[in-house]
């Protein structure tokens, strides 16, 4: 643009010389006429006509030509000038185009910076999120573990005859050991062998399963409830976070490492409660959390098949096809 400028600049200067000069040569033109017709012919005026129509032809005579060939030159000077406007134009049009792209370049560019430093950020917090939310994970199995310590039932071992019953405290992982053993599964079976005598009117076994944990886990409420609550928690909080896919499995493999078999088997059954099968059912399903479950700890094996395949992870087999049973795409209808 400035070297438009510089040639608007130089050009504006001729022009008025070269207007000024054609004016002159034009004026010095009808002067010197003038003065060679009066050399000639004196100076007198005269009164006749004849003598003033000679004047006009010789006057215009030697004019006409002259005015005509500055007219032409003067005309030529103007196309010229307007040639070099136009000029001008295309070239300003042409600078101001690349100046849009100059400028279409650089707000591009400033666009992908700003990208960049979006991404950047948005990398930046979700590290930040995903640190926040390992850091509460652990500090939840922190948790799990010491209500897993914390869990204790007293039992009372006959020494003999005469002998009064000695207290027994089975505290931690040996109390839901304890638990599933000498409370749960025994009841388990006598509860079973009173539906069966119900004829007809017996529950069916996902009906039975529903109502034996929650008889057991109402009348162990306090022993029991705040693992399982807990349990959902760590479970839903992980479910619920912004992790990927891979990470909330890796997460939740490491909640599965936490949990004995004693633990697999009450876990089982209470997401076939009325408490659990609404919610942490599903979330069992969802993160294959009965993976390492022993067959063994399933008092009836056909109690599987009302749980989704994928709750038991690669230890499907042992669950249906070595026990003779069908994988359910989806659970069966209640």
């Amino acid at each position: 643009m400035t070297e438009l400028h510089k040639s608007t600049r130089a050009a504006s200067p001729w022009s008025t010389r070269m207007f000024a000069l054609v004016a002159a040569a034009a004026l010095g033109t009808v002067i010197a006429t003038a003065f060679v017709y009066r050399h000639y012919f004196g100076a007198a005026v005269s009164s006749s006509s004849s003598e003033w129509n000679n004047f006009g032809t010789f006057f215009g005579g030697l004019l006409g030509p002259i005015l005509s060939m500055l007219a032409f030159f003067a005309l030529v000077y103007t196309i010229f000038l307007q040639e070099q406007q136009l000029s001008l134009a295309r070239a300003t049009l042409k600078a101001a185009d690349e100046d849009k792209a100059l400028t279409r370049r650089q707000l591009e560019a400033a666009v992908d910076t700003q990208k960049q430093t979006a991404a950047a950020l948005a990398q930046q917090n979700k590290l930040a999120s995903d640190q926040s939310t390992r850091a509460a994970f652990f500090e939840m199995i922190s948790l799990h573990n010491q209500i897993v310590q914390d869990t204790s039932f007293k039992d009372y071992e006959t020494l003999g005859p005469g002998v009064p019953p000695r207290a027994v405290l089975h505290e931690g992982r040996r109390a839901f050991r304890y638990f599933y053993e000498k409370v749960f599964e025994p009841t388990y079976s006598l509860e079973s062998r009173k539906n069966d005598q119900l004829g007809p009117d017996k529950r069916s076994l996902r009906e039975f399963d529903r109502f034996l944990f929650g008889k057991l886990n109402a009348s162990f409420s306090d022993e029991l409830a705040h693992y399982f609550r807990n349990l959902y928690r760590i479970l839903r909080f992980v479910d619920d976070s912004d992790l990927d896919r891979q990470d909330k499995d890796a997460l939740a493999g490491i909640l599965r490492a936490q949990l004995s078999n004693s633990e697999l088997g009450l876990i089982f059954y209470n997401g076939l409660s009325a408490l659990g099968e609404n919610g942490l059912k599903r979330l069992l399903e969802e993160y294959r959390v009965l993976q390492h479950l022993a067959p063994a700890m399933c008092i009836n094996r056909e109690s599987a098949v009302h749980y989704r395949v994928q709750a038991f992870g690669k230890a499907k087999d042992r669950f249906f096809a070595d026990q003779g049973l069908p994988e359910p795409a989806d659970p069966p209808p209640e």
